[in-house]
Parts: C-alpha cells; sequence; structure tokens
C-alpha cells in the first residue's frame, strides 16, 4: 500500500511537469519589459511614501537615484 502511494505521488509531480508545452521559455524582451514595469511601480511607490512623510529627504533621493538608474539600464 505504501508503495502505490509513493509511486502515484511520483507519478504525479512529473506528470504535471511533462504536461506542460515544450516551448514554454518567453522572449528577454518579456523579462525585461516586466522588469521595467516594476522599477516604475517602485518609483511611484517611493514617491507617494515620501511625500507621506514615511522617508527622509537623504534617503528618497539616494532610493530614487538608485531606482532611476536601474530604468535606465
Amino acid at each position: 500500500m505504501r508503495n502505490a502511494l509513493a509511486d502515484i505521488g511520483f507519478v504525479f509531480t512529473f506528470w504535471r511537469r511533462t504536461a506542460l508545452p515544450a516551448n514554454t521559455r518567453r522572449p528577454a524582451s518579456d523579462y525585461l519589459q516586466e522588469r521595467k514595469d516594476q522599477v516604475y511601480e517602485n518609483l511611484r511607490d517611493l514617491k507617494l511614501e515620501y511625500r507621506a512623510g514615511k522617508y527622509p529627504e537623504e534617503d528618497y533621493a539616494t532610493q530614487r537615484a538608485i531606482l532611476e538608474n536601474e530604468a535606465r539600464c
């Protein structure tokens, strides 16, 4: 009984992976676009939190420069 349960679990685990289409890789441009969108969203959030008084001026300027530099790349 134990072996049958282990076998079922093993087959189910690997069956799900093989059920995926062979070509599941996304183009690099999709990844870069998602990353760019995330950086801009982080910049908006940083600006809102700064306006709410959660960040001092120096920390805001530093974080903003880091995110803007990352957005340019």
